[in-house]
């Protein structure tokens, strides 16, 4: 219930987050957000191994999803979050 709580509290912020995975699914990226929660994301494989801005979209028990932060209106994706 707290991960979850915390998972829902960090929807809307953008961070930066190493993708350091394939996804299960095709096109999805995976890693890692500041606070280690499990985050993924539709982007190309050229990002995979990169720190990458990312805006947090919606929270599950156990992961985070996520969109590139350049997709998303407004966003600074320079921005990060110091832990």
């Amino acid at each position: 219930e707290q991960q979850r709580d915390f998972n829902l509290s960090s929807v809307g912020e953008t961070m930066s987050v190493l993708l350091d995975r394939r996804g299960r699914k095709p096109g999805q990226l995976a890693g890692r957000s500041p606070y280690m929660q499990a985050v993924h994301v539709s982007a190309p494989d050229h990002l995979l191994g990169q720190l990458t801005a990312l805006t947090l979209t919606e929270a599950h028990t156990n992961s985070l999803a996520a969109v590139l932060a350049t997709q998303t209106e407004g966003a600074d994706p320079a921005r990060e979050l110091s832990v």
